[in-house]
């Protein structure tokens, strides 16, 4: 391969604004197209990338996380999202934006809890314990690096120990924090079948 059609490749495959919907032809691509949220995506990942040298890892990002997702949305969101983290914490581009101070603070329910504290500049860390009945099964994750994007506060999810990345969001709306687990990236990392991240919602308490 040379490095002009490389350089193509990059451009057609990592940004929806670089490629012609009209031309879509994977279901990855067609997906992307159809949807604002994907397309939000694809740019915010164009940006973050943009300048890298490592077009080896974004190739692979493609082909083995992007594109194994075929047109499920969903999952093709959650890789957009960890990719996206995991660009901006390696070029010290993480959380940019001043995050609102109305969103700081614990959000609980009984046991279950989120936290959401002040970090090093516009940065925060989330932690939290949820568990789900019968059976109480927990899930539960200690303070993870989060960011504010485009109103809402993404938590980035990292185990080294179990190769797995996922992002967690947090919506916040009336004092309660709902939470949302694109692909179920996070259930499977923290919680197993029963139980997980998605629609949990919590008012805030302090």
């Amino acid at each position: 391969m040379t490095a002009l059609l490389c350089l193509i490749l990059i451009a057609s495959t990592a940004s929806a604004a670089s490629f012609d919907c009209a031309k879509a032809a994977t279901a990855v691509e067609k997906a992307v197209c159809a949807s604002p949220r994907l397309s939000a995506l694809d740019d915010e990942l164009a940006a973050a990338y943009r300048g890298s040298n490592d077009r080896e890892a974004q190739l692979r990002w493609i082909h083995d996380e992007r594109d194994a997702c075929e047109s499920d949305t969903e999952c093709i969101e959650g890789a957009y999202l960890v990719r996206i983290a995991e660009l901006r914490l390696a070029r010290h581009t993480f959380a940019r934006s001043k995050p609102p101070a109305s969103i700081i603070g614990r959000y609980a329910e009984n046991d279950d809890y989120i936290d959401v504290a002040r970090a090093r500049g516009n940065q925060l860390v989330v932690k939290s314990e949820v568990s789900f009945p019968p059976s109480e099964h927990i899930c539960s994750f200690e303070a993870s690096p989060a960011e504010w994007v485009s109103n809402e506060l993404r938590v980035a999810i990292f185990v080294p120990e179990m190769d797995g990345k996922c992002v967690l969001l947090l919506r916040f709306e009336n004092g309660k924090v709902s939470t949302a687990d694109a692909g179920n990236r996070c259930r499977e990392m923290l919680c197993g079948a029963r139980g997980g991240y998605s629609y949990v919602v919590l008012p805030i308490v302090k």
